[in-house]
This record gives structure tokens, sequence and C-alpha cells, in this order.
């Protein structure tokens, strides 16, 4: 069964924060549905919250974080780069 935008946030917010990345600044959240490498996904993307040395400022210059859950089981699968995804599962056919 399909998961939905909020589990698909659940999930990345759970992924991210098993693996240490940063904090997600609050109400930056999107969500939208893609397929990559042939795997039917959620991607999560949120802005990076400020550290208490950064300035109001810095969220212009702010990459942000990306993930990919897929939409069947709702695991996370990928993380987002500016160039691209790299998976942690093997590409579909």
């Amino acid at each position: 069964m399909p998961i939905d935008e909020a589990d698909a946030i659940a999930a990345a917010r759970q992924f991210a924060d098993h693996k240490a990345r940063p904090a997600w600044r609050d109400g930056s959240v999107r969500v939208n549905r893609l397929i990559v490498a042939g795997h039917d996904c959620w991607r999560v993307t949120a802005d990076d919250a400020l550290s208490p040395s950064e300035s109001d400022w810095s969220f212009e210059y702010d990459g942000g974080q990306s993930y990919l859950v897929e939409t069947e089981g709702g695991q996370c699968i990928g993380v987002g780069l500016i160039n691209g995804y790299t998976l942690v599962v093997p590409d579909k056919a």
C-alpha cells in the first residue's frame, strides 16, 4: 500500500536523525512525487536550520536537504545533492 506525504516526511526525518544530518528549518518542508532510477518516490526537501553562529541571511545560500522515500513501503532510499541523488539501493531495471 502506498504511503502518503506525511508518512514520507516522517521516514525522511527519521533517516536524517539516524544519520546525524542537519536539523530542518520549521515550515520549509516540500514534498513532490517523482521516479528516480526506476523507483517511484516521494522527494522530501527541507532547508537546514540555522546554527547559532549563522545570520538570518544565510538561508538564501542554503542548499538544503533532499531525501527519496519509496512510495511502496516508505523506505528512505536516497539522499539528494545539488547535482543529483545518491541512492542507497540499486537501480531498478
